[in-house]
């Protein structure tokens, strides 16, 4: 499993209008979605994954910001980056409710799947699992989710002091922080 990531200095294009046209489309049908269950649990577990997790927190961290902003993306944004961008939010200090409205977003604007179905909570289950089984914590609501983040960054090799205030600072305001 390998992160793409890529420095850009330009204004990013989005896909609104291709995630609106997916989410209607998914209204008129019904959508299987796939347990990635056992995906993050790989994620987490497998010795090459866990490297490039951490080659990718690290670029993200260490970028240069004057120079431009960083993009960690996969095909969808739920499962690699999905993964990258929750244990950032928990490093930050985000709550477990936090980062799972933000990951359970992409399925909302590429499936239409909404908060309160059975098909919302199961597929939440797999960022509960996958930051579970990464943190070695059975309960994410009463964990210190950003120590936990911290400790298994610190794992994979990744230097998360002071990078992680001058993130925190970036991604609160949109601008580099300036001493």
């Amino acid at each position: 499993i390998s992160f793409a990531v890529s420095v850009i200095t330009s204004t990013l294009t989005t896909r609104v209008r291709q995630s609106e046209q997916i989410r209607l489309e998914a209204e008129n049908r019904s959508v299987m979605l796939p347990d990635m269950q056992d995906m993050y649990r790989q994620i987490v577990t497998d010795k090459t994954a866990q490297r490039n997790l951490g080659r990718a927190v690290s670029e993200i961290m260490e970028n240069d910001y004057d120079q431009g902003g960083v993009v960690w993306h996969c095909t969808e944004g739920k499962d690699r980056a999905g993964f990258v961008t929750a244990i950032l939010e928990c490093l930050m200090g985000a709550s477990f409710a936090e980062v799972k409205q933000d990951y359970m977003a992409t399925f909302y604007n590429y499936y239409g799947v909404v908060s309160g179905t059975e098909q919302y909570e199961q597929i939440s289950n797999n960022i509960a699992k996958g930051l579970k089984t990464a943190f070695g914590v059975d309960n994410l609501e009463s964990a210190n989710l950003a120590h936990e983040a911290e400790k298994y960054l610190i794992d994979l090799g990744v230097s998360v002091d002071p990078d992680v205030d001058r993130l925190a600072f970036i991604c609160e305001n949109g601008q580099p922080f300036v001493e």
